[in-house]
C-alpha cells in the first residue's frame, strides 16, 4: 500500500502547505494549540533504495574520473552464419555458396563447417532430410577457399564430410552453417589470426541534488509542528535516495546542453533491455506476458532470460507479480537468510531450472503506478554482474549553500553517479500480466 501522503495544499498556514524555498512565518501551521500535543513527527513511508543498496553491498562500484565514462564490450566470436547465396552445383569439392563479406572474414581455408539442414551418412553415399534418421547426421564440409566479393563472399568447400561425393544435396539460402573448428593437413601451416575491435557503450553520470532550509525568522520561533533542520534533512535524504533509485530503474539515457553547459541523464535498467532486432539470439528481453499468469509460459520466458550472463538473476518485482509467483511456487520459494540479513530486507530464492531468481519486492512499482497504467505486475530481471554504479561524485552534503544576502540557512545533499550498463542480453523486463 502507498503511504498516506494526505492532500497537499497551497494555502499558507494550513496543514500540509507546500512551499518552495525556506518557509516564512506566514507559512507556519498554527491552527492547533501548542499545549497537550505530541511533538513527535512520524514519517509515513516505506522507502528502500534496494538496487542502490544491493550494488553497494556487492561492492559493484566503479570510481570514474569523467562524467561520460565508456565500457568496452568484447563479444564472443560468432559461430553461426546464414547462407546468402545458394550453392552452385551441389557436387564434390568445388561446391560454392555465398555468405556476407563481414561473416566471411571469420572463415578461412581449412575450416570445418556443419550444414544445418542437410543430413548424410559417414561416407556421404546417402543424403536425407530427417534429423538423425537412419544413421544420417548433419553434413560437414571443409573450406577450400574464401573470396571476397562486392557484397557476398564465395566459399568453395569439399562436400560430404570431406569425401567429395559425386552428388550432394544442394545448399539453399534457408540453411545456415555452423563453425566447427578447423583441420590442418600434415606439415600444414597454422591458420591466419583473426581479430576484431571491441565495441564500447557510452554511459553518463547524472547530478542528483535535494536541499532543505529554514529562514532566520522561523528559526527562533517555537510553535507546534515545527520541523527542525535535522528532521528536514532526514526527510530530504529519504526523498533523495528514492528519486535516485527510480532513475536507476526508469531513467532515460541522454545528454543535452543548456547555455553551453552539459546536463547528463543516466539510463535506467528498463531502457537497457534488448529487443529481438538487437539481441544475440533474436529474442526479445522486453517481454509482454500478454494475459493472466501462466506457469508454462513463465518457464519458457525464464529459459530466454537465463541464456546469457550469470545463472543467478536478481528480480526486482512489484507486489502483484510476487503474489502471482507465490500462488504457483509456494512450496518452492524460500527466504534466503544470508542475503536478507546482508541487504536488510526480505530476499526470496526460487530455482527456475534455467536460473536462480532472487526476488526483491520493490515499492517503486507502487510509486509509479497510476489509474491508467499499473506497474505492480512488472518485474525487472537484472544480472548484477553486468550492472554497477559509477561514482563520479559520491553522496555527500554541503552546509550553508544559501546566497550570501539571504536570511536563511540552506543545506544540500548531492551526488553525481550513473548506472554502468553493459551486455543487454543478460537482463530482461517482464510486463503485461493481467489479473
Amino acid at each position: 500500500m502507498a503511504a498516506d501522503v494526505g492532500n497537499f495544499v497551497r494555502t499558507a498556514g494550513s496543514a500540509e502547505f507546500v512551499t518552495q524555498a525556506a518557509p516564512g512565518v506566514a507559512g507556519v501551521f498554527t491552527d492547533n494549540r501548542r499545549f497537550s500535543q505530541s511533538d513527535v513527527i512520524v514519517y509515513n513511508e516505506r522507502r528502500w533504495a534496494k538496487l542502490d543498496n544491493a550494488l553497494r553491498a556487492n561492492m559493484a562500484m566503479i570510481p570514474v574520473d569523467d562524467p561520460e565514462p565508456k565500457v568496452n564490450q568484447m563479444a564472443e566470436l560468432p559461430i553461426k552464419f546464414a547462407l546468402t547465396v545458394a550453392s552452385s552445383s551441389g557436387v564434390n569439392n568445388n561446391d560454392t555458396f555465398g555468405i556476407t563479406n563481414i561473416n566471411a572474414a571469420f572463415i578461412q581455408a581449412g575450416d570445418v563447417l556443419e550444414i544445418s539442414g542437410v543430413f548424410c551418412n559417414s561416407d556421404a553415399s546417402t543424403y536425407g532430410t530427417t534429423k538423425f534418421g537412419s544413421g544420417l547426421f548433419p553434413e560437414a564440409v571443409v573450406v577450400q577457399s574464401v573470396t571476397q566479393g562486392v557484397t557476398n563472399a564465395s566459399v568453395v568447400v569439399s562436400r560430404g564430410n570431406g569425401n567429395d561425393p559425386a552428388t550432394a544435396t544442394a545448399l539453399t539460402t534457408e540453411m545456415s552453417i555452423i563453425h566447427m573448428g578447423n583441420t590442418i593437413p600434415d606439415s600444414g601451416n597454422s591458420p591466419q589470426p583473426i581479430h576484431y575491435q571491441p565495441a564500447h557503450i557510452q554511459n553518463y553520470c547524472q547530478f542528483f541534488s535535494r536541499t532543505w532550509a529554514m529562514s532566520t525568522v522561523e528559526e527562533p520561533l517555537n510553535h507546534y509542528g515545527k520541523m527542525s533542520m535535522e528532521q528536514r534533512a532526514a526527510m530530504k535524504r529519504k526523498e533523495f535516495f528514492r528519486l535516485k533509485e527510480i532513475a536507476m530503474f526508469r531513467g532515460r539515457f541522454g545528454k543535452k546542453s543548456v547555455a553551453g553547459k552539459d546536463q547528463w541523464l543516466t539510463g535506467g535498467t528498463t531502457e537497457f533491455t534488448s529487443l529481438a532486432a538487437t539481441s544475440i539470439d533474436g529474442e526479445d528481453r522486453l517481454i509482454d506476458f500478454g494475459g493472466p499468469f501462466d506457469l508454462d509460459q513463465y518457464m519458457t520466458i525464464s529459459e530466454v532470460l537465463g541464456r546469457f550472463g550469470s545463472d543467478v538473476k536478481d528480480l526486482f518485482v512489484g507486489g502483484k507479480f510476487l503474489s502471482a509467483l507465490w500462488n504457483h511456487f509456494q512450496q518452492s520459494i524460500v527466504l534466503n537468510d544470508e542475503v536478507s540479513r546482508r541487504y536488510g530486507w526480505a530476499v526470496w530464492e526460487l530455482d527456475l531450472g534455467h536460473m536462480v531468481a532472487m526476488l526483491h519486492r520493490h515499492p517503486m512499482y507502487t510509486d509509479v503506478s497510476t489509474s491508467a497504467v499499473d506497474y505492480n505486475f512488472d518485474a525487472a530481471v537484472l544480472d548484477l554482474n553486468y550492472l554497477k554504479q559509477m561514482v563520479y561524485i559520491d553522496v555527500q552534503t554541503r552546509d550553508n549553500v544559501q546566497s550570501p544576502n539571504t536570511h536563511r540557512r540552506e543545506n544540500e545533499i548531492f551526488c553525481q553517479v550513473g548506472l554502468w550498463r553493459t551486455f543487454r542480453d543478460a537482463h530482461g523486463y517482464i510486463y503485461g500480466i493481467t489479473a
